[in-house]
C-alpha cells in the first residue's frame, strides 16, 4: 500500500482550509452554478432572512391565519396565533433551545430538499391533548420526566399533518 491517495497539493489545500485560509476549493463552492439560481446557505447565521427571502414572512403570516382555523375546527377553541420572529439559526443552537420534553416531528416538504423540524412544546401539546379528549386545557400538567403515550404521539402526529397542509395552502 505504498500509493498516496492525495497529492501533496491536495493535502496542502486541506490544511489551509483547516487553518481558516480560503482555498480554491472553498471559494469555488460558494460560486453560483452556471445554469441555475444562486445557492442559499442556511448555515450562515450572518445572512438576513428578511433580505434574502422576503416572501417567507408573508407565507408564515398566512400560515398563522390558517393555523387559527385548524385549532378552531379540530379542538373547538379560538386560539390567537401570530408570527413572532423569523430567524435562521444553526442546528446546534436549535437543539440547545428546545424545551424538554417536546414533541419533535421530522417532515419532508416537497419539493424542498432535506428534512424540516416541527416542534410542539410540552405545555401546548398536553393542553391540545386535554382539549381534544374533552377537558378544558387549563389543568396544569407536569411534563418533566414524562414521555408522550402512543395515543398522544398519534394524535400529535395527525395534528402536525394538518398543520403541514396549512403550510402547503399558505405557500
Amino acid at each position: 500500500m505504498g500509493k498516496n491517495v492525495l497529492s501533496q497539493e491536495e493535502v496542502d489545500a486541506l490544511l489551509q482550509g483547516l487553518e481558516g485560509e480560503d482555498s480554491d476549493a472553498e471559494s469555488s463552492s460558494r460560486k453560483t452554478p452556471q445554469d441555475g439560481p444562486p445557492l442559499y446557505d442556511f448555515s450562515r447565521s450572518e445572512l438576513s432572512i428578511h433580505g434574502q427571502l422576503p416572501g417567507l414572512e408573508s407565507i408564515f403570516n398566512k400560515f398563522a391565519r390558517r393555523l387559527r382555523n385548524i385549532f378552531a375546527s379540530e379542538l373547538g377553541k379560538a386560539v390567537y396565533v401570530n408570527l413572532d420572529t423569523l430567524e435562521a439559526i444553526p442546528y446546534e443552537d436549535l437543539i440547545k433551545r428546545l424545551p424538554l420534553p417536546s414533541s419533535v416531528h421530522l417532515v419532508r416538504l416537497e419539493p424542498l430538499r432535506g428534512q424540516s423540524i416541527v416542534v410542539l412544546e410540552a405545555r401546548l401539546s398536553y393542553a391540545m391533548i386535554e382539549i381534544f379528549f374533552g377537558g378544558n386545557g387549563m389543568r396544569p400538567m407536569k411534563a418533566e420526566g414524562r414521555e408522550f403515550t402512543p395515543i398522544e404521539t398519534s394524535f400529535l402526529g395527525k395534528f402536525v399533518t394538518k398543520m403541514l397542509k396549512g403550510i402547503e395552502d399558505a405557500w
